[in-house]
């Protein structure tokens, strides 16, 4: 699987066609709005670290405690965390 492309989305976005993307520190332009809060990402299966920047400071982190790293819980533009499993799916290479 590592390699595949994949699809997968990002939901209940604060304004996603104001949104900046970057994998691995790089700008990444793979991804198109879907609706008032969802983007979709073309990437590929392996480890990659993507940033969805909306330009909002809201408490993201406070929405998913259990996914949030303890210390940066409830602090405006904390990362949040979670397990992505890709479904099967075409797509582009992200990342080189």
């Amino acid at each position: 699987m590592r390699g595949s492309g994949t699809i997968w989305q990002v939901t209940n976005l604060p304004g996603p066609k104001a949104a900046e993307l970057t994998c691995g520190g790089a700008d990444f332009t793979a991804w198109r709005v879907i609706d008032d809060s969802t983007i979709e990402v073309q990437s590929d299966i392996d480890h990659h670290v993507f940033r969805v920047s909306t330009g909002h400071h809201g408490r993201a982190a406070a929405a998913f405690p259990s996914q949030a790293d303890e210390s940066a819980a409830g602090r405006p533009g904390s990362a949040v965390k979670s397990l992505y499993v890709p479904a099967d799916g075409a797509g582009s290479s992200c990342c080189g």
